[in-house]
């Protein structure tokens, strides 16, 4: 690769120089007017691609890549030159992902928190304007045995290796992940509502609950994991600050809970993610204790705490009845109890039978196999 000295003229600035002498033109005058819209003379133009260069070759050290001129122009003007104002020649699109490539983390290939902050600022500005949604998702493992094993950095640095290229498969080009301090992440997820933005980083945890299950490539074979917390934007919070902060209680919610589990911030009244499953994939039944079987219709949301059911006869708060769930096309049903704790009427007709909302009696044993048909239904489908 191309080594550029910002302290001497380099091939391209000779080549430059060179054109310019043959056909009489300010060179790079209108090479840089052409990538930032701005208007200079020959010799300050010449200044800033000297600087332009040895940036590129700064970068170029840093990602242990060719970013080329145009990225190494626009970190430059953005960042760099204290008399340039902002090009105005790329798309917002361009300049992040130019901010991004500058902006990289060694070890993960993720982005520094540093610059996560920086975008999370904007993306709240971005939402702001144009009515938006997202997600922030902060992500840690969970305890790493020490004891008798190699020493925590020749455990840890393969662990977050591993868990930043698993990210970097997982997630879309809009997404930003970075790497946090100690063992963890945050992730950003723009346009994205609490719902998918669970869906997304539980997936995510399965992934690398999976990957050191059957791959563990660390001195010692660790089954580890990661917990996961979420806050979103607008209804939790409308800052920085307060999203992470928020995201951060979620995620020390889920450590207390065991670990290897999201769990997305929200108020006391609704402490387990709903979703509402795509259309057909699950089937309900249920019945009262001693009348048998009741007209049960279907299942509004779910989540592991509890349904909104939308029955065909009426059910009457706290009363106890008998769930069957099952997921279309696979054998057997889970049976779980639960409790009648608020009616919602219908929209459609007072004549219709009003929604009832249920909380879950779950046992140990039924626990697992809840966790494992939400788990089924989540990657089915939801809407």
């Amino acid at each position: 690769m191309a080594r550029i000295d910002s302290r001497h003229p380099s091939e391209t600035d000779i080549s430059l120089d060179e054109l310019g002498a043959e056909h009489g033109i300010a060179v790079h005058r209108t090479a840089l007017g052409l990538l930032s819209h701005q208007e200079m003379s020959e010799e300050e133009a010449r200044s800033h691609w000297l600087a332009i260069c040895g940036r590129r070759n700064e970068l170029a050290r840093q990602l242990e890549r060719d970013p080329g001129v145009r990225v190494a122009a626009m970190d430059y003007f953005i960042n760099r030159s204290e008399e340039s104002s902002r090009p105005v020649a790329v798309e917002d699109l361009m300049l992040e992902r130019t901010e991004r490539s500058a902006s990289l983390d060694g070890l993960t290939g993720l982005m520094t928190a540093r610059h996560f902050r920086r975008f999370l600022s904007q993306e709240i500005r971005r939402s702001a304007r144009r009515l938006q949604e997202f997600a922030v998702a902060l992500l840690e493992f969970d305890d790493i045995p020490g004891s008798g094993l190699p020493p925590w950095r020749t455990v840890l640095e393969p662990a977050l290796r591993e868990t930043g290229g698993i990210l970097h498969g997982r997630l879309r080009e809009m997404d930003i992940a970075s790497r946090g301090e100690g063992a963890g992440f945050a992730i950003l997820l723009p346009r994205t509502r609490r719902t998918g933005a669970f869906i997304a980083v539980d997936r995510i945890r399965e992934a690398v609950r999976e990957h050191f299950r059957l791959h563990r490539p660390l001195p010692r074979r660790l089954p580890l994991t990661l917990s996961g917390g979420i806050a979103s934007y607008p209804d939790d919070a409308g800052s920085a600050e307060a999203l992470l902060d928020l995201a951060g209680r979620a995620l020390n919610r889920a450590r207390e809970r065991g670990g290897d589990r999201v769990v997305p911030f929200a108020d006391e009244r609704r402490e387990f993610i709903r979703f509402r499953p795509a259309a057909g994939i699950l089937r309900l039944a249920a019945s009262r204790d001693g009348t048998g079987p009741i007209p049960a219709g279907g299942v509004q949301d779910i989540s592991a705490g509890g349904a909104l059911l939308s029955p065909e006869t009426a059910l009457r708060p706290g009363e106890e009845i008998l769930l069957e769930l099952k997921e279309e096309g696979t054998p057997g049903a889970l049976q779980i109890s639960a409790q009648v704790v608020r009616l919602d009427p219908a929209p459609e007709s007072p004549a219709d039978a009003p929604a009832a909302g249920v909380r879950f009696s779950v046992d140990p044993a039924s626990k697992a196999e809840l966790e494992s048909l939400l788990q089924a239904l989540r990657r089915s489908g939801v809407e």
